[in-house]
């Protein structure tokens, strides 16, 4: 997975630059980012409660962020099959309509870039088995520094 764990985020830090496959296509983050600001939070797993009220929180929400120039990018670790399919359930539960991108990070390697989820055994295969955390990170608009971070634990 993992040769060494990454550098921890800081203030002023710059956001490390990845490459992805998304529920909107195929994405370059610092291109994603451009001027903007970016939201990007992660979740362990595809329909879990609490990730998909949340998940459809943030898409009612989402007309807000974009007031104050701010985009939304979501991560689980989960194929893009999956995330389509909790698109529509998160959209059945919670009434959000999801149009921002979710990455699919089946290998973990941008949550491991982040520093999103623990640095632990690698061979461990399920979130579920790991000390995962869910994490929400601001992401600048200056030539995609990082400028706030913030995060809670499950």
């Amino acid at each position: 997975m993992a040769d060494q764990r990454p550098e921890p985020l800081r203030l002023g830090s710059v956001a490390p630059n990845f490459k992805a496959e998304t529920t909107a296509g195929p994405i370059d983050f610092h291109e994603f980012v451009g001027d903007k600001w970016v939201v990007f939070f992660s979740h362990p797993e595809d329909y879990t409660p609490v990730c998909t009220t949340e998940l459809g929180a943030f898409a009612k929400l989402e007309p807000e962020f974009s007031k104050r120039g701010a985009k939304l990018i979501g991560l689980s670790a989960n194929t893009l099959g999956s995330h389509e399919g909790w698109i529509k359930d998160i959209d059945e539960v919670t009434g959000g309509k999801v149009t921002f991108p979710i990455i699919a990070d089946k290998e973990r390697k941008i949550a491991y870039l982040y520093d999103m989820i623990d640095y632990q055994d690698t061979s461990i295969k399920q979130w579920s088995d790991m000390q995962a955390a869910v994490h929400v990170r601001v992401v600048g608009w200056q030539a995609s520094e990082l400028d706030d971070a913030s995060c809670y634990y499950l």
